[in-house]
């Protein structure tokens, strides 16, 4: 849930979309909550940043631990429609590659 009381992702129609802040506020709640989808294997094929509104290197590293989480355990997924600044900061830190990142538009 985010500050406002809403969740900070919806998972439908085969892919996970976050929205608002993905920084040093919100990065443990959002975790938490990804845990069951994580645990269950239910972590979709596809994760959507086109909502994320603010975002910093927080943000960054969460998305790193999932693509960790992911590698580990034989799971692949893309991330889409990134926000400008989150891939300044992927390519700052050497991370570009890793995160997997997509173009992709909403059918």
């Amino acid at each position: 849930m985010n500050k406002n009381g809403n969740p900070a992702f919806e998972l439908s129609d085969g892919k996970l979309k976050l929205h608002g802040n993905l920084t040093l506020d919100t990065v443990k709640s959002i975790y938490l909550e990804s845990l069951p989808l994580a645990q269950l294997d239910e972590l979709p094929e596809l994760i959507d940043l086109t909502d994320v509104t603010r975002v910093d290197s927080s943000g960054l590293a969460l998305l790193l631990e999932w693509q960790s989480w992911a590698v580990g355990h034989d799971h692949h997924f893309c991330y889409c429609n990134a926000p400008e600044k989150l891939l300044k900061l992927a390519s700052l830190c050497g991370a570009t590659d890793v995160l997997n990142m997509v173009c992709c538009t909403d059918e």
